[in-house]
This record gives C-alpha cells, sequence and structure tokens, in this order.
C-alpha cells in the first residue's frame, strides 16, 4: 500500500484531479497541495497596462506603482502612483475605471480599504485622505497631524479606527466613522523614533512595528485605547541596548512588565533574530499571514549590500508560561529597588571620576535628565562615506548615572539580578531567503496568497514565489521548526521576470485566481493561471 505521505510527492495534472471529482472519488492526502502548486507556477503575465513600450502614444505617466490594494470583496484593484496619482481598475476586464490626478500634493504611498466604497490613502505630503469611490471628484476629508511622511494606514474593525504611521515616529488613530462635519478625532496612540512599518493582524489582537534599527516590535493582546498610556516614556532603542550591553538603565528597565507573559493587554515582544549573513538595519517591507500565524518583512542588511526576506512565527508561546506570580512579583519587587538605588546614585559621583570623554558620559547630568539619545536618519547614514563615520551608532550620548557592570563592582548575584530585570527574546524566526539588491532605496511590498501556502517577492524587474516548501503544504504542515527544527530557506517555486523596471509592488486578488505586480514606470501586468 503506497504511504499517504508519497502522494504530496507525485504532482498531479489539474485535468486528473478533476476527473477524479467528478468520478466521485475521495480526495487523497495531498492532492490539494499538489493542485495549488500546479495552479501557482502556471501564473504567467495575461495584461499589460501602461507600457511605455507597447504603447508609447498612450502611456499616461503616473510614475511608479509604489502600492497594490483590492477591495475587500475582490472587485476593485487601486493603485497609489508616485506622481501624485490614484488608479482604479476593475481586476477582471483588466479595464481603468478612473484616476485621480493631484490625490496629493507629493507621492502616494499606500491604500487602505475601510469597506467596500470608502478607502484610505497616505502620502509623503504628511496628510492621509478619505476618499468615496462613487465620488472621486473631491476627497471625504483630509486627515492633517503627522509631520513627516506617511507610509502606511490601516484600520481596525473592532474600534473602528484608521491606524496611520509615518517617518516622523507616530501613529495616529482616527475616528473616522463619527460624521466629519467637525473634523476628525484623533490622537497619538505610540511615538517611536526609528518606527518604519505598522500591520494589524487579521484578528486585529497584535500588531507588528518594523523600525529601522534592524529588529522588530510585536504588542500582544492589543488594546488601542490604553496603548499611549501603556508605552508612554518606553524607547525601543534604548530598551535595547540595554539587553545588549547587559547593562541596567532605569529609564528602560521600569517597562519589564511590559514584557511579562501573563500580561494581559499591550504586552511588548521584541524580534531580533535574523539569518547569519543577515545584519539588518532598515526593515521596509512588512506584511502578515492570512491567518496571523507568521510575518513577512523584508530588510536591507546594515552594510547595505544585500537584501533579506524573513518570516517570523508572531503566535504566542505557551512555554513562557512558566513564570508564576510569585515570581513576578518578586521581579517587580526586584526592579522598583533598582530604580530607587538607581535615583540615589544619581545624586553621587562615580567611584573612579575621571576626565575622559567616554567617562564624561557617564556622569550625571546637570540638567536632571535620565537618558538622552538622538538617532542618525536613514538619510544622513547614507551621506557618510567613510566606514568610520558610519560606525559612530545610532545613539550619541546616554547620561542614567548608570555603570557598567565592572565599574559598578558587580559580583555574580549583581550580574544574575541585570539578566533577571532585563528581558531576553525568544528566537522567532521560521523561514529567510536572500534577495536580489537592485536599488535598495525603494520599499518593496511583497504579499500572502490567500491561503497562505505561497509568498509574491519582487525580484529586479519580475518576481519569485516563494513557499515554506517544495508541496507548497500550509504553514502549520510545512516543518516541525516549532519542535526544535531551526529555520530553513524557503523554496522558490516560480520566477518570472515581466517588467522593463524595477517592481516594488505586488498583490494577489482576495476573490480570482490573480495576480498583479508594479514596477518604478508605472506599467502594472496582470498574472493568472495558464493550465495545459
Amino acid at each position: 500500500m503506497q504511504r499517504p505521505s508519497d502522494a504530496s510527492n507525485t504532482y498531479m495534472p489539474i485535468h486528473q484531479w478533476c476527473g477524479r471529482r467528478e468520478r466521485g472519488l475521495v480526495a487523497r492526502f495531498g492532492d490539494a497541495d499538489s493542485i495549488h502548486r500546479t495552479i501557482y507556477r502556471a501564473l504567467e503575465p495575461k495584461k499589460i497596462w501602461n507600457d511605455p513600450g507597447r504603447f508609447p502614444g498612450i502611456v499616461r505617466d503616473y510614475g511608479g506603482t509604489f502600492n497594490l490594494e483590492f477591495s475587500p470583496d475582490g472587485s476593485l484593484l487601486a493603485a497609489a502612483c508616485e506622481k501624485k496619482s490614484i488608479v482604479l481598475f476593475d481586476p477582471l476586464t483588466e479595464i481603468q475605471i478612473c484616476a485621480v490626478k493631484n490625490a496629493h500634493s507629493d507621492c502616494v504611498n499606500s491604500i487602505k480599504f475601510i469597506n467596500e466604497r470608502i478607502f484610505a490613502t497616505c502620502s509623503d505630503d504628511t496628510t492621509v485622505a478619505l476618499w468615496d469611490i462613487r465620488n472621486l471628484t473631491t476627497k471625504i476629508i483630509t486627515l492633517v497631524g503627522h509631520s513627516g511622511w506617511v507610509k502606511n494606514v490601516e484600520y481596525s474593525k473592532r474600534d473602528g479606527l484608521l491606524l496611520s504611521s509615518g517617518f516622523d515616529g507616530s501613529m495616529y488613530a482616527w475616528e473616522v466613522n463619527n460624521g466629519i462635519d467637525y473634523g476628525s478625532v484623533y490622537w497619538r496612540v505610540l511615538h517611536t523614533s526609528g518606527l518604519l512599518r505598522s500591520r494589524l493582524s487579521p484578528d486585529e489582537n497584535r500588531m507588528v512595528l518594523s523600525m529601522s534599527s534592524g529588529f522588530m516590535i510585536i504588542i500582544h493582546d492589543l488594546d488601542l485605547a490604553n496603548l499611549e498610556s501603556d508605552l508612554d516614556g518606553f524607547y525601543p532603542n534604548v530598551y535595547r541596548l540595554m539587553q545588549d550591553s547587559r547593562q541596567l538603565i532605569p529609564k528602560a528597565v521600569r517597562f519589564r512588565h511590559m514584557f511579562y507573559p501573563k500580561r494581559k493587554k499591550n504586552r511588548i515582544e521584541l524580534v531580533t533574530d535574523f539569518p547569519p549573513d543577515n545584519h539588518p538595519e532598515m526593515i521596509g517591507g512588512l506584511v502578515i499571514h492570512p491567518q496571523g500565524w507568521c510575518t513577512l518583512s523584508r530588510n536591507v542588511s546594515i552594510d547595505e549590500t544585500s537584501e533579506w526576506s524573513v518570516v517570523h512565527d508572531i503566535q504566542e508561546i505557551s512555554q513562557n508560561d512558566n513564570m508564576d506570580e510569585d515570581e513576578e512579583e518578586d521581579m517587580v519587587e526586584r526592579e522598583n529597588e533598582g530604580q530607587e538605588e538607581s535615583e540615589d546614585e544619581r545624586t553621587e559621583e562615580p567611584a573612579n571620576n575621571n576626565t575622559s570623554g567616554t567617562d564624561a558620559l557617564a556622569q550625571p547630568s546637570t540638567s536632571g535628565t535620565d537618558i538622552w539619545a538622538t538617532e542618525v536618519t536613514y538619510r544622513e547614514r547614507k551621506a557618510m562615506t567613510t566606514s568610520h563615520a558610519r560606525n559612530r551608532g545610532q545613539i550619541y550620548g546616554i547620561v542614567s548615572g548608570v555603570c557598567s557592570s565592572a565599574r559598578a563592582g558587580y559580583t555574580g548575584a549583581g550580574k544574575k539580578r541585570v539578566t533577571k530585570a532585563v528581558a531576553s527574546n525568544t528566537p522567532r524566526m521560521l523561514y529567510y531567503i536572500q534577495e536580489s539588491n537592485m536599488n535598495q532605496g525603494y520599499l518593496k511590498e511583497s504579499c500572502f496568497s490567500p491561503d497562505g501556502r505561497v509568498i509574491c517577492s519582487p525580484y529586479d524587474n519580475g518576481f519569485r514565489l516563494l513557499a515554506f516548501n517544495e508541496n507548497c503544504n500550509e504553514l502549520q504542515h510545512a516543518t516541525d521548526i516549532g519542535r526544535n527544527g531551526s529555520p530553513q530557506l524557503l523554496q522558490e517555486v516560480k520566477r518570472k521576470q515581466c517588467h522593463s523596471s524595477l517592481v516594488v509592488s505586488s498583490q494577489f486578488s482576495p476573490r480570482f485566481p490573480l495576480l498583479v505586480t508594479g514596477c518604478l514606470l508605472g506599467k502594472i501586468v496582470w498574472h493568472q493561471p495558464t493550465l495545459n
């Protein structure tokens, strides 16, 4: 008798699968994986829109296609374009329905549908706009609050809030369902230096943030109403520095309770594990699995010589629940004692008081400020020409009165105390693959297929379809990484070069077997299965 596992290794022709269904035969183990693999491998370009090579006389100069988004029912496709424009299409006929020129005063970065007829756009002009597809001659409202480029928008159905985040480090929540006669009520839900992208999980129970400092933040059991107060004073970059240096920083260590596994709302987790040859800096691409099981990020290494796509698990990990309440209470007491001691230390001079510039940074601040930290922006880092200048780091100085373990005369017990007081990061990486590093100055939008089996990743002037294994299994059946397995390489299912410029956006239809990709020249290509 043939083993069930052997069926998944035999790729069934589509007509054979249809014949078995017609005869009423029971599906065999692995048949669904085989059919999905066949369909995804059969994706071929069907329609090209705005191709300057084929139709030079009628090309519309909308600029690069930075984002592609389908409406929730898949009946409409919207494109966010570089030259201040929005273009709407019928996904099935591939016909342009309409275009909105000068939708913003700068390039349009992202589109998010609130429902089948209302969608939001964000732009480098620092604004967010709401639109109704029934009347695109004017905006419903323009939302003003950001002070920097706005790179993505999300919508929380549970709270009825539109969430926008930008390069100013702020995320704002906008009430868009209570009428707009007197403007929209909004508030800042968090502010953190280096924020690039933010995504909500499908169940809206988690939020994932990508940073320009080479790590991600997961906020579990999301409570938007209390997020601002819970994270008030929390600096992720400083906390990450404390983890790396194993040195207590009072302003950071007081947020240890935010990492407790049993915390009910807004629990924080830092994701810091990446491939061995990948030292990430700019994590510009971020998307969440349709079932909310994992996240796919795309980053540029700190030396700017490589680019990587990495899949991380974002689900709850039950093995971390082994900390009982007594241990948590004891840890809180130790942290409070540590904070009081640190406050006392700031009023005393260090035992070894030198006049060097390095020791001067460890001296208490005369202004009473515990910590100051300044980040080098991405553009400033790009402008640095020498490796010496690039190695200046992201944090110029810390004035907290906190000494290293050696200077403070820490014993073994003291080092253990530091370890207990500083949260550790659980390994989360599942899969990874190195990408093409062509023109790393642009954010590239990868996407999951609706069933979550396949990833479409922009690759040079085309795209790659990547799967968790060669059989296109779903994530939970693909591997045993969660059971002491090591992260694995994503498997390439298909590669296609179909554009004349760098591909920066891609999206699967939630309803039809359809993939669309967009490039910097503004060309959009429809891909559908071509089955023999």
